[in-house]
């Protein structure tokens, strides 16, 4: 895996490392090494825990996206894109006949492109007062 810090300021690499070695430790050791342009290359022991990283994105650290991306060995690391991140984000401020899945997904579409999005209304009721959706954002 590889990861940048999308930040238009210095940081602190050695700060930035620690972060994330410890928001990952459940996962086990995760050796972290330095590359150009604000990136890091991420080692993991397997895959399962390389697809826990991956699924519990976005990381940040320093107030910071961390924007993280599976680096397939056929790629080089000029080649991964981090123009783009996943968030899931939730949808506030509907009236009551506004929270439809139908409806997360315009607003969704508005905003990047959707991945998901959790239907609001289970066993013809609301599970809750919002929408949450998983969007790709550039």
């Amino acid at each position: 895996m590889a990861g940048k810090l999308i930040s238009e300021r210095a940081v602190n690499r050695g700060g930035v490392k620690n972060i994330l070695r410890r928001a990952w430790m459940e996962f086990g050791e995760v050796k972290i090494a330095d590359a150009p342009k604000n990136i890091f290359v991420f080692s993991v022991r397997n895959e399962e825990v390389m697809n826990q990283i991956l699924q519990e994105c976005p990381w940040s650290a320093m107030g910071q996206l961390v924007n993280i991306k599976r680096w397939e060995s056929k790629d080089s690391l000029e080649d991964l894109d981090f123009s783009k991140a996943v968030y899931w984000i939730q949808i506030y401020g509907l009236i009551k006949d506004y929270l439809t899945k139908k409806n997360a997904e315009k607003i969704g579409k508005s905003l990047g492109g959707v991945i998901e999005v959790e239907d609001p209304v289970r066993n013809g009721g609301l599970v809750r007062g919002f929408s949450v959706a998983e969007l790709r954002l550039t």
